[in-house]
């Protein structure tokens, strides 16, 4: 049987049922996405449509996994939601993963939303940063020009060209990471912990530091926030706002105004 389904206003397809089911078990189609075959009249939700022919009127119970509608006897209870039968090993997988230990996507993402708002403040601690070191490079490249132009003629000692150039480049490698972090790109996790083992060896506040981000990234609540799950439960949930802890605050404050210092020091020197 091969299947239709509506995405973004737009009709994909034909897919196969075990396609289907992967891209159900994916969250790119969910129990409200419209599909069709040929033996449906019409265009149907993808819940009413996968409705086998014994369940009750009212739909059954929603397996949380394959999103299907199963009468009562035939699913198990998970948390807050419910399993059908050939879905049950991967849901226990998810159960003790921490991933999905209670049904309600809401529920899931309460218990990682202070995890998840510290990653993407992390990805903002990268942007300043990124910022900072390109507007360092690029005086160091162009200052000393400017002056070596003056009528004056008079000799200017500029910081040399190619350590400016490495910065400039180290500059756009953490703006780049800084917006995968905040975006919670799998590959952003990987560029992230590179720069946080290399910032181990400054001893002993840079340690303590990059320890935490380190902690942040790689800790199972790190590794469920990186996960394409979260990412699905992220957009069922768009209700549930993140708040940023006043700590953090405190700390992008404390390292914006470093920047600054450091800037007008440079222009005045």
């Amino acid at each position: 049987m091969n299947w239709y389904y509506a995405l973004n206003d737009e009709q994909l397809g034909p897919v196969d049922q075990a396609t289907l089911d992967q891209l159900a078990q994916e969250g790119t189609i969910t129990p409200q996405t419209l599909v069709w075959h040929s033996g449906l009249r019409d265009w149907q939700p993808l819940a009413v449509a996968l409705r086998p022919p014994n369940a009750p009127a009212s739909g059954g119970n929603l397996c949380s996994e394959c999103h299907r509608a199963f009468p009562t006897d035939e699913v198990v209870k998970l948390g807050s939601g419910y399993v059908c039968a050939a879905c049950k090993p991967i849901a226990l997988q998810k159960l003790q993963e921490g991933v999905l230990g209670d049904g309600s996507s809401e529920h899931v993402r309460q218990q990682h939303l202070k995890h998840e708002a510290s990653i993407k403040s992390l990805g903002l601690l990268y942007l300043i940063g990124a910022t900072s070191m390109g507007l360092v490079a690029i005086m160091g490249l162009v200052v000393p020009v400017m002056m070596l132009r003056q009528p004056s003629g008079g000799a200017s000692v500029g910081l040399p060209a190619a350590p400016m150039i490495l910065m400039l480049g180290l500059a756009a490698f953490f703006f780049v990471t800084g917006i995968g972090i905040r975006k919670l790109k799998p590959w952003a996790r990987i560029a992230s912990g590179i720069l946080a083992g290399l910032g181990l060896l400054a001893i002993p506040i840079g340690t303590l530091i990059n320890a935490y981000i380190l902690w942040l990234l790689f800790s199972k609540k790190g590794a469920t926030v990186f996960s394409d799950d979260y990412k699905r439960i992220i957009a069922e949930t768009p209700h549930v706002r993140q708040k940023t802890s006043i700590v953090v605050w405190v700390l992008i404050g404390l390292v914006v105004a470093l920047v600054l210092f450091g800037l007008i020091g440079a222009v005045v020197g």
